[in-house]
């Protein structure tokens, strides 16, 4: 009895630890700006399901390339929906050209024929944006968070490679959710 206590132990252990980091990490979208394989960019968003419209409703974002660019590019990150958006965090110029923002450890895995997942590493620390409070007007909806060029048209929402979140609001409570 003793024995099967102390080969008990360490799988609850295991156990405990895994349960502790469920759900760490980031939601990641693959994008692939102009559909060419190898230049695809990955968008992380990592959200708490509850928060308060009156401290502000925040989510944190990573982001990372597959190959550097030859040239330097704005690039933003974007929240809106039905072709109204605004810029929230400008990513650092050198972001498209440097090797300090390739993703580290790309998985692609398709889930259904034509539709893959993808999984990365991100090389650098996520960034704390807040979401406007404009978007939370409606008792429900739902808005996009994209990161996108400078010169993007965003009018043309289907070509947007887009992290969608859906929320509701009661009072003061926002709830997002995929």
């Amino acid at each position: 009895m003793k024995k099967l206590f102390r080969a008990l132990i360490p799988c609850l252990l295991c156990s405990a630890m895994l349960a502790a980091f469920a759900g760490c990490g980031y939601d990641v979208e693959g994008l692939v700006p102009h559909g060419e394989k190898g230049s695809m960019m990955f968008l992380g968003v990592n959200y708490n399901e509850s928060n308060s419209l009156s401290e502000g409703v925040k989510v944190e974002i990573n982001f990372a390339h597959e190959t550097a660019a030859q040239t330097e590019t704005a690039y933003s990150v974007y929240v809106g929906a039905d072709g109204a958006y605004q810029s929230v965090y400008t990513l650092p110029l050198s972001f498209a050209a440097s090797e300090e923002y390739n993703a580290k450890n790309i998985q692609e895995d398709e889930i259904v024929p034509g539709v893959f997942a993808y999984t990365c590493s991100f090389p650098q620390s996520g960034v704390e944006i807040g979401l406007p409070a404009t978007l939370f007007e409606e008792n429900s909806g739902s808005f996009s968070i994209v990161l996108a060029s400078a010169d993007t048209d965003f009018s043309d929402e289907s070509s947007l490679h887009a992290y969608d979140l859906e929320y509701t609001k009661d009072g003061d409570t926002v709830t997002l959710g995929r």
